[in-house]
């Protein structure tokens, strides 16, 4: 098989290198393979100081790594409708293992699929139905895939500012559509309560918090009873940005691999949970809301909005800004990028002005309609 490279010609051995590697990962990630194979190959022709042979090299050396990196990924070329079959067989194999062994034989399938037990199990009966329901499995597997998918996605430099921002298009599309099927299934079903009494389930759904509108509506009532509080106590409020280390970036040279979710629980956590031991051991107090939100290449960072005693912002800002910096606070932008912080004037407007837009953009995007996107200058 010959690709149609512009700028280089490869060799027929290294033409099925290509097709070997892309085999196994997703067609959707060819395009951005090949380019990027294109760009290292041609690196002789901008550089003088690098032979052909040595970009031949780079290039072919980046493929097996990719090739090497989707081997260990269980769930990557699987679609849905693959999902759901293992996912009935995950489940007759548990009620198998259940029956004639014990549940400690259907635990070693939740370990063998790097899937967590159920947690929200009341009983011992509630946790084994679950482990008993395709429903349930299916769900865990598409959980697994949309990661993986995801975390490739990010890899290979397909979720960029300038490509498909925040989240690939794929997974967008898909999240999308099964959103949809669940309310077309929830607009057939009933709820009877033990009295008769029958409530259309899409109705309940509407009234719960499951419904973005009504989370978004609680949120923002919460906000709203923070500052009263303030109000009444005479409190004020500052917006805080951390942002994390450029190594967490993966449109960054120093990228070190972490994913959002790794990225999210080995470094914004944690630093969080040193900040709040620190304001604790000296004697501040501050109430609010933080909200986790990514960068265009899904790097995640956090607003906060923290109210306080007058005479604690200087001392609740160094603590921040310490703390935001200690972690390669020497290079290069990190002063400028990594910590931000903006005192809130309430002659110019109330704090929930300052994070509303934060939690609508998180939630629904409720009257965001107008708005353009600061990263990327898209609605």
């Amino acid at each position: 098989m010959s690709y149609p490279f512009q700028t280089i010609t490869v060799q027929p051995i290294d033409s099925n290198h290509i097709a070997n590697t892309l085999e196994q990962v997703p067609y959707q990630f060819h395009k951005a393979l090949l380019d990027d194979y294109e760009h290292k190959y041609s690196a002789y022709q901008r550089d003088d100081s690098i032979r052909e042979s040595q970009s031949q090299r780079n290039a072919n050396l980046s493929l097996l790594a990719v090739k090497k990196y989707a081997e260990g990924k269980t769930f990557l070329n699987q679609d849905d409708d693959s999902l759901r079959k293992k996912a009935e067989r995950l489940a007759r194999n548990a009620h198998q293992r259940i029956n004639n062994s014990g549940m400690s034989s259907a635990l070693l399938l939740l370990s063998e699929y790097e899937i967590e037990a159920p947690a929200n199990a009341e009983s011992y009966d509630s946790f084994k139905a679950r482990l008993c329901d395709d429903q349930w499995w299916l769900g865990q597997l598409l959980k697994k895939h949309d990661r993986e998918y995801e975390e490739t996605a990010i890899r290979f430099g397909v979720v960029r500012k300038h490509k498909q921002p925040y989240v690939s298009t794929s997974t967008l599309t898909k999240i999308l559509a099964r959103q949809q099927r669940s309310l077309e299934v929830m607009g057939r079903m009933e709820a009877i309560s033990d009295d008769g009494e029958t409530l259309d389930m899409l109705d309940v759904l509407k009234g719960s918090l499951a419904n973005p509108a009504v989370r978004r509506a609680e949120l923002m009532n919460r906000l709203h009873g923070f500052e009263q509080y303030a109000l009444e106590h005479d409190h004020v409020a500052e917006f805080y940005t951390l942002t994390c280390p450029s190594k967490y970036h993966p449109n960054s040279s120093k990228y070190n691999g972490s994913t959002p979710r790794q990225t999210q629980q080995g470094y914004l956590s944690p630093l969080w949970a040193k900040i709040r031991a620190k304001l604790k051991y000296d004697g501040l107090q501050v109430y609010g809301f933080r909200i986790a939100e990514p960068h265009a290449d899904s790097c995640p960072h956090w607003h906060i909005l923290l109210f306080m005693p007058k005479g604690d912002t200087k001392a609740v800002r160094n603590i921040l800004k310490d703390y935001a910096l200690r972690e390669d606070g020497n290079e290069k932008g990190a002063f400028k990028n990594r910590f931000d912080v903006e005192a809130i004037d309430p002659s110019k407007g109330s704090a929930i002005g300052y994070i509303a837009k934060y939690i609508s953009k998180n939630v629904d995007g409720f009257g965001m309609d107008d708005e353009t996107d600061d990263e990327t200058g898209k609605p």
